[in-house]
């Protein structure tokens, strides 16, 4: 039987990285994945810069999907 892999939470690089890769805006991104343009901001803040808003492991795997993106 095999364990269940911790959920990936991307870290705020990756999210910045996936919203430019597809030429988004922060605002646009907000739209598309379908949040406030605050929360999009605080996942792509620096995680030194006492950032404790991290991306829900669902919500990057649909966030994906909402881009067509086919990266890992």
């Amino acid at each position: 039987m095999s364990k269940t892999p911790e959920p990936y939470q991307p870290l705020p690089e990756e999210v910045i990285a996936l919203r430019t890769r597809h030429g988004l805006t922060q605002e646009q991104a907000a739209a598309r994945w379908m949040t406030t343009i605050n929360t999009v901001k605080k996942w792509e803040s620096p995680l030194d810069m006492g950032n404790n808003r991290r991306v829900n492991p669902l919500m990057w795997w649909a966030m994906k999907r909402i881009l067509g993106d086919k990266s890992k």
